[in-house]
C-alpha cells in the first residue's frame, strides 16, 4: 500500500475475509473501473471466493493473484514457470484451482513462497513473538520454500499494472527452510530462542526466478539481510 501511494496511485482497499463482509465491500465499488484488482489473501480457500466474488462486481482490466510456491511438484531441481503443477498439499490444490480461474493472456499470477515484514502478521512476526515470549518455536527444518519482503513484492504488482505484464511469474529472493529462517533472525536479533524441528518434510519447492529478472529487471532484497528488529 505504502508503495503504491508514494508512485502516485489511488488505492482502494477492500478488507476482510468473511465472505458476507467481501460481498458487501466489492458491491459498494462494482460502479467504478479500475486498472487492477490484487488477490493477497493468504488463506487459499478465501482466494477462489474472492475471485469469484470480483469477477462478478469488479470492473478492472486485470486481475493479479498472489499465489505459492506449493502449487509445484517439490523437486531438488529449481523449478521455472512451465514445471509440472501437481500439489502434494491442500494448499497447494487450492492455489492451483485459483489459477486456472485466470486468463493468464489478462491477468499475471505471482508464485511465491513466505511474504515477510512488519505490517502484518507472518512468519517473521511470529518468530520475534515466540522468541520474545520465550515460547518454543516449532518449524520444519527440511520443507525448502521461498521467501520475499512484501515491498519488493509491491514493486512487482505495480510494474505489472503499470507495464501491463501478463502471465506466470515465479518471485523471490532466498530459499531456505522455516527452521533456518528462524535460527537466522534470533542470530541476528541477539534473542535467547527455543527452535525446534517439527520433522515435517514436504520436499524442496526452491523456484527459478530468471524468467521474473529478465521481464522485470529487478532483483529483490535478501529477506535475511535487509530487516531492522523492533523492540
Amino acid at each position: 500500500m505504502k508503495s503504491a501511494l508514494e508512485r502516485g496511485y489511488q488505492v482502494d482497499a477492500i478488507l476482510g475475509n468473511d465472505p458476507m463482509v467481501l460481498t458487501r465491500s466489492l458491491e459498494n465499488y462494482r460502479k467504478f473501473h479500475y486498472d487492477a484488482t490484487v488477490i493477497t489473501n493468504q488463506r487459499p480457500e478465501m482466494a477462489l471466493v474472492a475471485i469469484d466474488l470480483v469477477k462478478k462486481h469488479i470492473k478492472a482490466k486485470k486481475i493479479v493473484l498472489i499465489s505459492s510456491d506449493l502449487v509445484y511438484r517439490p523437486s531438488n531441481i529449481p523449478k521455472p514457470e512451465f514445471w509440472d503443477i501437481d500439489p502434494v498439499t491442500d494448499e497447494g490444490r487450492m492455489f492451483a484451482r485459483s489459477e486456472e480461474m485466470l486468463d493468464i493472456y489478462s491477468d499475471i499470477i505471482f508464485r511465491t513462497g513466505y511474504i515477510i515484514g512488519l505490517c502484518s502478521i507472518n512468519l517473521y512476526t511470529n518468530i520475534l513473538n515466540l522468541a520474545r515470549s520465550g515460547m518454543d518455536i516449532v518449524l520444519s527444518g527440511r520443507t525448502v520454500r521461498n521467501f520475499i519482503r512484501n515491498n519488493d513484492l509491491s514493486t512487482f504488482i505495480l510494474e505489472s499494472i503499470e507495464r501491463n505484464i501478463t502471465g506466470v511469474y515465479n518471485v523471490a529472493s532466498d530459499i531456505a527452510t522455516e527452521y533456518d529462517f528462524a535460527q537466522w533472525i534470533c542470530s541476528a536479533s541477539g534473542l535467547n530462542c527455543k527452535i525446534k524441528d517439527s520433522g515435517e518434510d514436504l520436499g524442496n519447492y526452491s523456484m527459478d526466478t530468471s524468467k521474473a529478472l529478465k521481464t522485470f529487471g529487478f532483483r529483490p532484497s535478501s529477506v535475511l539481510e535487509t530487516y531492522m528488529f523492533p523492540k
